[in-house]
């Protein structure tokens, strides 16, 4: 995970508060966050999911 402007690495609240917030709208009733997130990760070409666009953060596949 990485901040979206500077791609250096969040601090651990920030990280709690996505996977908080990750948790909150997924649990929306009739899963209607979980759908919202997984539209926005298929349709986006960088793949940021609601909870990215929160919390300013994207992710950043590094090779191994």
């Amino acid at each position: 995970m990485r901040w979206k402007n500077t791609e250096k690495r969040p601090g651990f609240l920030t990280r709690f508060g996505a996977a908080i917030l990750d948790k909150i709208i997924i649990s929306i009733p009739f899963g209607i966050g979980a759908i919202i997130s997984a539209f926005m990760i298929s349709m986006r070409q960088d793949k940021r999911a609601i909870h990215d666009f929160i919390a300013g953060t994207c992710v950043i596949y590094a090779k191994k």
